[in-house]
């Protein structure tokens, strides 16, 4: 199997059409829900890395910014976990 990298985010980077192949970008649209304030971008990004880290075999998550990204790694982190129980 080729080793890929995964890269979330809501807009595709501009630097990552240059990366060339080996990248794919997944775009994480965070639904509207009218009774919060601000949007759901975190759990909309934890569920998507776990999407991927199911089809994808992902064995490591690297989250550039600690603030959502993190948060949202360590969601789906928790996520998957319990499928081994």
């Amino acid at each position: 199997m080729t080793e890929k990298n995964h890269v979330f985010s809501d807009e595709r980077p501009g630097h990552l059409a240059a990366a060339g192949a080996g990248v794919i970008f997944h775009r994480v649209e965070a639904p509207a829900y009218p009774q919060l304030r601000h949007d759901l971008y975190t759990l909309a990004l934890a569920s998507k890395i776990v999407t991927v880290a199911r089809g994808a075999g992902l064995e490591l998550v690297h989250a550039h910014y600690a603030l959502p990204h993190a948060v949202s790694a360590e969601l789906a982190r928790q996520v998957l976990a319990t499928e081994g129980d």
